[in-house]
This record gives C-alpha cells, structure tokens and sequence, in this order.
C-alpha cells in the first residue's frame, strides 16, 4: 500500500506530487506533475469528487494498466483536499487489497486533517513572509518535507483493507 500527496500549483494549473509513502517514496516520474482535469487524480481535484475502485487495471483510465497489474494493484481511492471553499490537492490512496466503500469516509477524515495543516503551514509561511523574508524562511522546512515526514512518521490501519501489518490505532 502506498499514498501520495499532490497540491495545486499557485497557477492552479496543475497538481505537484509533494509527498509519496509506503511501497512507493518517490515524488518523481510521470505523474510528478498532473494537468488539472488529467488522469484520474487531475479529474478529482477539478470536480472536487472523490473516487474508489478495486479494479484498478480494468479501469479504461489507467494510464499504466501493467505497472497495476505487475504490482497487484487493486485498490485506488482519492479525495480532494479543500481548504477554504478551495481544492487545494488530492490525497491518493494505492492497495493490494480491495477497499470497501466506508473506506472513503475514513480517508475524508483523514484529508480534513491533511488540508488543515496545509493551510496552517501556508498561512504561517504566508505571515512569515511578510514579517522577515530573508532569515525565519531559511529556518523552514518546505512543505513537501514537512507533508513527507508526517505520511512517514504516522501509522494508520487504513479501515477498508483485506489485511494490514500495521497495529491498529484507536481514536476516541
């Protein structure tokens, strides 16, 4: 199982892959950069839908239906990140395991607390530059490293999935 983590350009153009986890790290290749409207997760952000399937090479939007297949990948659900009545990114979710249908209402859980901290680490970034451009950003850590270090450092049971090797984490 993997995630990845594309925000809107400031254009709003496109999307950027800034942060990947699990099974695939990179944030490079062919789909570093998605055309707002393209692909799957470009239509997410645009129509601000969420999507699952767990036929993910039989679907007829697939770009790469053998990397699917050669990497038993069935799985896929993506929700948009929206802050402030905007679409701000796309969170996707790739198994080996089929999801079940709630599994959406867990990963919209999830994408709140995403696009919340997007925009907490925006809004500081966006005071601080008006404060002192010069020394306080050069203390930062980007976006992209911070989005990584949290997909990374958290480990979830993704409610929805056949099996997990991860411990349960219980919320109250």
């Amino acid at each position: 199982m993997f995630a990845r983590i594309w925000l809107t350009e400031p254009d709003g153009a496109s999307l950027k892959l800034v942060a990947s986890s699990g099974l695939h790290t990179s944030t490079n290749g062919s789909f570093a950069r998605v055309p707002m409207g393209a692909y799957k997760v470009g239509k997410i952000a645009q129509s601000c839908i969420p999507f699952l399937s767990n036929h993910l090479a039989n679907e007829t939007w697939v770009k790469d239906r053998d990397w699917a297949i050669a990497n038993n990948i069935r799985g896929f659900a993506g929700y948009p990140l929206v802050g402030h009545d905007r679409v701000i990114g796309v969170l996707a979710v790739f198994s080996e395991a089929p999801f079940v249908a709630e599994f959406l209402e867990v990963l919209q859980v999830l994408c709140m607390a995403v696009a919340i901290a997007i925009d907490a680490v925006r809004q500081l970034q966006s005071e601080t530059n008006t404060i002192n451009t010069t020394q306080f950003l050069d203390d930062q850590i980007p976006l992209p490293d911070v989005l990584a270090r949290l997909l990374s450092q958290t480990k979830l049971t993704l409610i929805g999935t056949e099996k997990s090797s991860l411990p349960p984490l219980h919320i109250y």
